[in-house]
């Protein structure tokens, strides 16, 4: 799964497509203390404009990055494990503009988000 699906995960409903063709999806989910019922709820209200979620979706998304190979051993995201096709300028750019959030969850929420909305 390449970045611009995670992404997709964080902001849209078709979340539930990307999450649910994805292995790591319940497996993020158990570990982060979140219900299907709960991720959907979150999906929906950021499909409805809302700009911020609860730290245990954060963690969710920080879990499916790390289970996809996104980040490097320091925890911060890996372009050059975008798929062919992706916009590495444009992940670059949120790398850069994101890399100096210390918190793992909030850091792969906030990295998500800003590489969705330049999409």
């Amino acid at each position: 799964m390449h970045f611009f699906n995670i992404a997709v995960c964080v902001a849209i409903a078709a979340v539930i497509f990307i999450a649910g063709t994805s292995a790591d999806h319940p497996a993020c989910l158990d570990k982060n203390g979140l219900s299907q019922d709960e991720f959907d709820a979150i999906v929906k209200s950021l499909e409805d404009g809302k700009d911020d979620a609860d730290s245990k979706f954060k963690c969710y998304t920080h879990c499916m990055m790390e289970s996809d190979g996104l980040l490097d051993g320091s925890g911060k995201f890996d372009v050059s494990s975008l798929d062919d096709g992706a916009d590495k300028d444009e992940a670059e750019k949120c790398k850069k503009e994101h890399d100096g959030v210390a918190d793992k969850c909030e850091y792969a929420f906030k990295l998500s988000n800003c590489y969705f909305k330049h999409q």
